[in-house]
């Protein structure tokens, strides 16, 4: 388990997660100062939630194949040129 720990460290996921809810934070007061003046129903605030919260996983996922080499993008580039 120690070393599932340090693979994350390694390839700064805690960095990204950080990140990304700090952002997502800021995201939903901005919102939440905005909704009234908007005239948004209510619901919008949930869907808002919904999708930071669902983007979350995603994230980390992209953080964590992005460090393997150049990440997807730079293996296809490789592979276009190649071939």
């Amino acid at each position: 388990m120690g070393t599932f720990f340090a693979e994350l460290k390694r390839r700064h996921i805690y960095r990204v997660a950080a990140a990304y809810a700090v952002v997502a934070w800021l995201l939903l007061q901005l919102f939440h100062n905005l909704q009234p003046i908007m005239k948004l129903p209510d619901w919008a605030g949930t869907l808002v939630l919904v999708l930071l919260m669902s983007g979350f996983p995603i994230i980390l996922l992209f953080a964590w194949v992005s460090v393997r080499g150049h990440g997807w993008c730079g293996s296809i580039q490789t592979a276009l040129h190649d071939g």
